[in-house]
């Protein structure tokens, strides 16, 4: 078993994950790709804040442009729009954007069970915040220093399941270090 979890240990070194789907981070804005009911006059001016702070060019204006529209999130929250799936779908884009992975997790989360015709979206940015965490992860690991590898890597799946990697890694982590059934359960979380 040792020899087994030695030789995959070695496999993941040479894996990384897949460049992340384009974002609000880096390239832009990118609008929802569900329909989302941004009539509010402050879900639509979160959504203006944002858009604009993707694509602004000033770092003094990104700032006060995300300022913003996490103020009128919020307030659309107070003004009873907690049943509003934009509301919180806008969270989790800017929770995203300013790199909360705690925040972007729970208003996602929130944002799908409201509509599930979202999950498409949702999952495509959870994974584009989870890669750079999980290439951070891998770092790490060839660096040499395991635990922060596996806080990285525990960071990755609080946020995205739908890719191995992460726990596979983690698998292999333990298995280095000779913890053999923390091993085989996250070798049995990667493949389910």
């Amino acid at each position: 078993m040792q020899k087994l979890l030695l030789v995959l240990a070695g496999t993941a070194l040479g894996i990384t994950a897949a460049a992340a789907p384009a974002t609000a981070q880096g390239r832009g804005w990118e609008d929802p790709q569900c329909s989302l009911n941004t009539s509010h006059f402050l879900v639509n001016g979160a959504l203006l804040y944002l858009r604009n702070a993707a694509r602004t060019r000033f770092p003094d204006q990104r700032t006060r442009d995300l300022h913003d529209a996490k103020n009128d999130l919020i307030q659309a929250l107070q003004q009873n729009q907690t049943a509003n799936p934009a509301v919180w779908y806008f969270l989790g884009r800017y929770y995203e954007v300013t790199n909360d992975v705690p925040g972007a997790d729970s208003a996602y989360a929130r944002a799908q069970q409201l509509a599930p015709e979202c999950a498409a979206d949702i999952q495509r940015h959870r994974r584009g915040i989870w890669v750079p965490i999980v290439n951070g992860g891998v770092s790490a690991m060839r660096a040499g220093n395991m635990d922060d590898a596996l806080t990285r890597f525990r960071d990755a799946n609080s946020v995205y399941r739908g890719d191995p990697s992460a726990s596979f890694y983690m698998a292999n982590i333990f298995g280095q270090k000779g913890q053999t059934d923390s091993a085989i359960a996250y070798y049995r979380s990667a493949i389910e």
